[in-house]
């Protein structure tokens, strides 16, 4: 059931809200109405982008900062989303007729490896691609001794962030593994955060 949170408050039979990619920002007393059903028991799922990728026809995308406040919320469940894309070496490939083998480095191949396999939500998954997705911090939530902390996907050792830069694309053509090994390393993609 969609709910308008300007306009209506969450059902009280609802036992989980999914807020999937918004684009604009949330009003202080939209995010009163999710904070409030989370401190109630109820359950979230965020996915959230830093960035807002346009594309227009044949020219060159533009990439719009989001900023929609669930950044504030989730820093308070103490959860931070990066403003850089993560690329992995083990990413998406495709062979080009014109440019043959091309790396995706922007679409991360979450092997099983880098999957919880203790955790229902991703012990049957085996191989998952992210596209185009943001680094996780859930250092501060691992601090607190009342919330249990699960990385559900993270990446290969082999992953570093890009920020966005005047005339940034993302384009296999335009990316390379930095050949600094201090560069590369797992990031966390999706994280479940539970307890009080």
């Amino acid at each position: 059931e969609e709910v308008n949170l300007a306009e209506k408050e969450i059902p009280v039979a609802a036992e989980t809200l999914i807020i999937n990619g918004p684009k604009s920002a949330f009003a202080e007393n939209e995010l009163y109405k999710i904070d409030q059903f989370i401190m109630g028991g109820g359950n979230a799922m965020f996915f959230v982008d830093s960035y807002n990728e346009q594309i227009s026809g044949y020219q060159q995308p533009t990439y719009t900062p989001v900023h929609t406040g669930l950044e504030k919320l989730l820093s308070k469940y103490g959860i931070e989303v990066g403003s850089e894309y993560v690329l992995d070496e083990t990413c998406f490939v495709r062979v080009d007729q014109q440019y043959g083998k091309l790396n995706f480095y922007h679409v991360p191949r979450i092997q099983k490896d880098c999957l919880d396999q203790k955790n229902p939500v991703a012990k049957n998954l085996g191989d998952v691609f992210f596209l185009e997705s943001f680094e996780l911090d859930s250092s501060k939530a691992k601090e607190n001794k009342d919330v249990k902390v699960s990385v559900l996907a993270k990446t290969s050792p082999r992953a570093w962030t890009v920020p966005v830069t005047e005339g940034f694309m993302l384009h296999p053509l335009y990316f390379s593994v930095p050949s600094e090994e201090e560069k590369l390393s797992s990031r966390e993609l999706c994280v479940l955060a539970e307890g009080n």
